[in-house]
């Protein structure tokens, strides 16, 4: 039915699909259900096409103050920073080796695994305060949880994309995400053998920024593509179950 309801979409509600609005004129995100979309105020959808050459208060840029508070900026370029650095028994500054295990549970999302590949997990543990670092890798990627004694702190997800890298930032609080989320691109192709320590955020390309409360998404989504166009500039006034109102209809920041 979703499917169907997609074809529906591009065929009858928008021939035009690089203008992205419906044939009353009014502005849709595409990789989102079409009805969930009422209470969303969109000023770009573009996300097929060229965007739009952003103002200087939309800045693709972890400098960009409308975006970030200052503690948020300095956490995220700490974690741009360090975690292409850290492996399976060297974790984070400050932080001591406390247990390391192997698993058989693939990530659907990695490519090129072999059958019983499974996962390498290492948990760190700060020396000087109550704070953990679980730290997964499998096939050069790498995936992070940093939580404090009351269970708050951020994810980070180093990946490849395309050739390139891709580092997504989530703040955490009560074990959900509350704050940012930011994903970064590194555009350098690091060939046939890709590894997370070889991924350079230096340049602090952002390509998505949302913002969350309590689990649902509340506020800021953003999209940019390469060039620092705006492919999409959207403010969700109501708490919205993103991932839930995804469709199948997907597309790669270009």
């Amino acid at each position: 039915m979703k499917l169907v309801y997609i074809l529906f979409v591009l065929l009858v509600l928008a021939p035009d699909v690089l203008g992205q609005t419906n044939n009353a004129g009014k502005l849709f995100i595409p990789f989102l259900d079409y009805e969930s979309q009422s209470n969303v105020e969109i000023i770009v959808s573009d996300v097929f096409g060229h965007g739009e050459a952003s103002s200087i208060g939309l800045t693709n840029k972890l400098s960009n103050t409308n975006l970030f508070q200052p503690l948020e900026r300095k956490t995220i370029e700490y974690a741009l920073a360090i975690y292409t650095k850290i492996s399976t028994n060297s974790g984070p500054p400050g932080t001591s080796l406390v247990d390391f295990h192997r698993t058989n549970i693939l990530n659907g999302n990695l490519t090129g695994r072999k059958i019983g590949d499974g996962q390498w997990i290492s948990k760190f543990q700060y020396t000087n305060f109550s704070a953990i670092e679980e730290v997964v890798f499998g096939s050069g990627s790498l995936f992070a949880k940093y939580r404090d004694k009351s269970n708050n702190g951020y994810n980070v997800h180093i990946g490849r994309f395309g050739s390139g890298s891709s580092c997504r930032f989530m703040e955490i609080k009560n074990g959900q995400p509350n704050g940012v989320l930011a994903d970064f691109r590194d555009n350098h192709p690091q060939g046939a053998f890709w590894d997370h320590k070889l991924a350079n955020f230096a340049d602090e390309h952002l390509v998505e920024y949302r913002h969350y409360s309590n689990g649902l998404v509340f506020g800021d989504v953003l999209l940019w593509n390469k060039s620092g166009n705006v492919l999409l500039q959207a403010k969700f006034k109501t708490p919205y179950e993103f991932e839930n109102h995804r469709t199948e209809l997907q597309f790669q920041n270009r």
